[in-house]
This record gives structure tokens, C-alpha cells and sequence, in this order.
């Protein structure tokens, strides 16, 4: 009985060895830390213009010839480069210009309203550089500032009813210069 309890005494402190080690090596990466818990972004200058940034887009999104800028507005640069070699970029322009011409055939579109609704958190900032990393595969994204935008589009139809749809997304600026996330803010944490 006393070996059994030895065991069980040496097992747990093994365990406890091996869980406060773990706990050091987890806030030792920047990378594995919460955005919670990452510290406070430093600011720079903004050397992109999120406001024309937000209209470029908008006037692309319902455009039937704006598959490849659409893709160059959301994709990092490494990621798109990979989508140009691999020729996957082509096929997706072409499925995104075939979709808003047939969109189009029956219903015309046009922005009505841009509107800059706020600066993003730190939090949301890091949201946006996870944002990049899982859905393109993008190591090292940097997000330096942050912006979210209200568009309004008018939709009419043939027969003369319109339609009023707003969309948010948010304006990132990457050391590699300014892309778009066509979601709204709070999805970024």
C-alpha cells in the first residue's frame, strides 16, 4: 500500500511538473497568448487612405469586371501570389464576375452611402491578423491600424422596386499596405 501511495505522490508531481511547464512555455509565444492578454498596440500613422479603400471596394463589390481587384482587396499579398501560381486566382475572378452578371442581368446596383463608423480595439486588431493567418495561410500579418465602414447599396429591379442592403467591413492596414475584411468588427473579437 505504501509503494501504491508513492507511485500516486510521484505521478502527481510529475503531472504538476509538467503542467507548470507548459503554463511557462504558453506565455513565453507571443503567438499562443489571447488577445486579451497581448499588450497594448502602438498606433502609427496611417499610410493608407481607409476612406478610399472603403469606396474602391464598394464600387467592386457588384461590379461584373471586379473579380481580381475583389481578390487583391482581401487577399495578403503571399496568399494572393500563391493563388497567382497555383492559378486558383483566375477561376475565382471569373466565378465572381459570372455571379454579379448574372445579379446584375435583372437588377441594378448602386452605393448610395459610405460611412466611417470607428476606429478598431487592440483586440480587434489581433482578431484581424488571426482573421489573415487561418483563412489564407498568411504567417507574420502585421495589422497596424483599423478601420470599420457602413455601406449602403441600392437594389432595383426591373420593375422599378428598389432595396436598401448595408454591409460593414473593416479596413486593415498590414505592413504590406491596406485590405479589406468583408465582415464587420465585432467578428473580430
Amino acid at each position: 500500500m505504501k509503494k501504491l501511495f508513492a507511485i500516486l505522490i510521484a505521478c502527481m508531481a510529475l503531472t504538476a511538473a509538467f503542467c507548470s511547464c507548459s503554463k511557462k512555455d504558453d506565455k513565453s509565444g507571443d503567438s499562443s497568448l489571447s488577445s486579451a492578454e497581448k499588450p497594448p498596440r502602438v498606433r502609427t500613422e496611417s499610410k493608407i487612405s481607409p476612406d478610399d479603400m472603403a469606396k474602391e471596394f464598394a464600387d467592386i463589390l457588384y461590379s461584373p469586371n471586379g473579380g481580381e481587384k475583389y481578390y487583391a482587396l482581401i487577399t495578403p499579398e503571399q496568399a494572393l501570389k500563391q493563388l497567382e501560381a497555383s492559378g486558383e486566382l483566375n477561376g475565382k475572378a471569373e466565378h465572381f464576375n459570372s455571379n454579379r452578371s448574372d445579379m446584375l442581368t435583372e437588377t441594378s446596383i448602386s452605393v448610395s452611402d459610405i460611412r466611417a463608423l470607428g476606429e478598431l480595439s487592440d483586440i480587434q486588431l489581433y482578431g484581424a491578423e488571426e482573421y489573415f493567418s487561418s483563412k489564407f495561410n498568411a504567417a507574420d500579418v502585421q495589422a497596424n491600424n483599423g478601420y470599420e465602414y457602413k455601406i449602403q447599396f441600392e437594389f432595383t429591379k426591373a420593375n422599378g422596386e428598389s432595396e436598401t442592403q448595408t454591409r460593414k467591413i473593416c479596413v486593415i492596414e498590414l505592413e504590406e499596405g491596406g485590405k479589406i475584411i468583408p465582415a464587420e468588427a465585432d467578428t473580430l473579437g
